[in-house]
């Protein structure tokens, strides 16, 4: 194989980011953490996804939100070592996954230089320990009114295919709270887009709105 590599370029193996994480979680009590890891590219790409259910708490009857975080890095430069640390909300039980938004921390950044992984070990314990935060915004939207003005706005900031359809299905299901329609937003973005980018970045797009649009109120 032929390629060129920047002078920058910082080899990260996938196992240093991996200990890294296992070195976070020892000191917490966060329970059994269970952990899908998945290699291809003949080892060159590595994505690992941890979830932590001992940390689930009900939102309403029946639905649970759990504390998750997702890895990505590469040695063929082909993109960049992302973490994903937030909110996440389970919505099947194959491990997709909803996240983003204000309460999310992790990076992204390039192999160069000193990439800060142990800050973000640091961050991933710093918000496991503040989850309960989380859990009480949503019981909040469970019983919160739904308002058109604010959803307009939500709305308006996704793509045109993923706003008409999350519109469609809120308007069809008469979801009259905040969390309702919050749900269908959800639902939409792990089980009817195209990809696990795309997923992931048009969950980060509804978090931010509607943490933004329906703020605790006062």
């Amino acid at each position: 194989m032929i390629a060129n590599i920047s002078k920058r370029y910082a080899f990260v193996s996938h196992q240093r980011i991996l200990d890294l994480v296992e070195g976070a979680l020892a000191p917490l009590d966060v329970g059994p953490a269970p952990r899908g890891i998945y290699v291809d590219r003949a080892g060159a790409r590595m994505r690992a996804l941890y979830k932590f259910p001992a940390l689930a708490e009900p939102v309403t009857r029946g639905d649970e939100i759990c504390p998750c975080l997702k890895i990505q890095n590469t040695y063929d430069g082909t993109s960049r070592i992302a973490v994903h640390i937030g909110a996440f909300r389970f919505v099947c039980t194959n491990l997709a996954v909803g996240g983003g938004g204000v309460f999310a921390g992790g990076f992204m950044s390039v192999h160069a230089g000193e990439i800060p992984l142990e800050e973000v070990a640091a961050q991933l314990a710093q918000y496991l320990k503040e989850f309960a935060a989380i859990v009480r915004l949503y019981r909040s939207w469970s019983t919160r009114r739904l308002e058109l003005e604010p959803l307009a706005a939500i709305l308006a900031a996704l793509p045109r295919r993923a706003r008409e359809a999350i519109a469609g299905e809120i308007e069809a299901t008469h979801a009259a709270t905040v969390y309702a329609a919050y749900g269908v937003a959800t639902d939409y973005a792990t089980h009817k887009t195209r990809s696990h980018r795309t997923a992931f970045e048009l969950l980060g797009r509804v978090n931010r709105g509607f943490q933004e649009a329906f703020a605790p109120e006062a």
